[in-house]
């Protein structure tokens, strides 16, 4: 066990912030708040990075700032570790705009926008678009910057966005200026040559989707097309089947990565898809018929949830209508150690689907 001091604010004005140890491995360890004088806290000798976030208030007495590294790399050992705290800030005033312009000053029409902390992804908010603080404390740093819609239709959809480029606040510069591009983006997709099914029992929803962020509807095969506001970026193109047999049963499937996006415009795709029939069998012989001696089959396409049920073991293969292209064949067991696998998920072959 070590000793260490947590840090002591110069303004003892209340319960405002939290300061933290982090380890590389995410763990937080919790040193104490602004108002208090020096604390004694026991932690594991270690490496460390010194952690600021705010517990109270605006940003106008102390900085707004969430999850913010203000030191890294810090190796605790010894008998006994003072740390003395230093967190630098600047009063930032932030300037919001969207393709060069004001954003709707509408709650109605709004989003936020944050500063995201490189390290921890602790983010910041400095909006909200339709009424943005004057000014506000900032720790020094360099930031990303994340979207994220409020309400509205007039503003990008994306419930979050990475944008590009990077703010730094220090001695040289303290404005968050942030410019969110927006484009409108219009579905344009057939089926085999064709149209879809104008039927909701046979339907599908087509997304865009960046890694790791909520996906962005952009239309129904069963509807009429309509212009979506999106941030300009990279995208995946994603297939989800709705309803119905008629249409690919395809649960999410990339029908194209890393599309870039960057003005108005359709996006377009005819999907190509087959009818299939898997057999299966155990070393060269067909499964046992009983339900109580079973698995469950399975083609997985190009996404891990693109997971399209085959059916039981003991029963016959069913057909399936995917979209064209590679398939692992899965194989989950269900019940009966003895005469069937037990491998709770195994691929069992290859399937070229053209």
């Amino acid at each position: 066990m070590i000793v260490c001091h947590g840090g002591r604010w110069t303004e003892k004005q209340g319960l405002q912030l939290t300061y933290c140890c982090r380890t590389h491995c995410g763990h937080a360890v919790r040193l104490g708040v602004s108002y208090q004088d020096n604390v004694l806290v026991d932690v594991v000798e270690g490496t460390y990075d010194l952690v600021y976030t705010i517990f109270n208030g605006t940003g106008i007495t102390v900085p707004r700032n969430i999850d913010t590294v203000i030191a890294e790399d810090i190796v605790i050992e010894g008998i006994r570790c003072p740390l003395d705290i230093v967190v630098n800030a600047r009063t930032v005033t932030p300037d919001l705009s969207m393709n060069g312009s004001p954003f709707p000053a509408s709650i109605y029409q709004s989003a936020d926008i944050f500063l995201k902390d490189t390290i921890t992804g602790g983010l910041t908010s400095i909006g909200p678009t339709y009424s943005p603080p004057d000014s506000f404390l900032i720790i020094e740093s360099t930031y990303d910057t994340v979207y994220r819609r409020l309400n509205g239709i007039e503003v990008p959809v994306n419930t979050e966005a990475d944008l590009p480029g990077q703010i730094t606040i220090d001695n040289n510069n303290q404005t968050a200026s942030v410019d969110v591009q927006a484009i409108a983006l219009t579905g344009d997709f057939g089926i085999n040559g064709g149209n879809f099914p104008a039927s909701v029992y046979n339907s599908a929803t087509i997304y865009l989707q960046q890694d790791g962020k909520e996906p962005v509807l952009l239309g129904r095969t069963n509807l009429d097309p309509e212009p979506v506001i999106v941030v300009a970026g990279t995208y995946d193109v994603v297939y989800e089947h709705a309803e119905g047999e008629v249409v690919p049963q395809n649960p999410h499937h990339i029908i194209a990565a890393d599309q870039v996006y960057d003005s108005n415009g359709e996006v377009s795709f005819n999907i190509l898809t087959r009818d299939v029939e898997v057999t299966f069998t155990l070393n060269g012989d067909d499964f046992p018929v009983s339900a109580y001696e079973r698995g469950d089959l399975f083609l997985r396409g190009n996404h891990p949830n693109d997971l399209i049920y085959l059916g039981p073991t003991n029963a016959a293969a069913e057909a399936a209508n995917v979209i064209q292209g590679d398939y692992d064949a899965l194989y989950q067991f269900i019940q009966s150690e003895i005469t069937v696998p037990i491998n709770t998920e195994a691929i069992v072959g290859q399937i070229l689907v053209d």
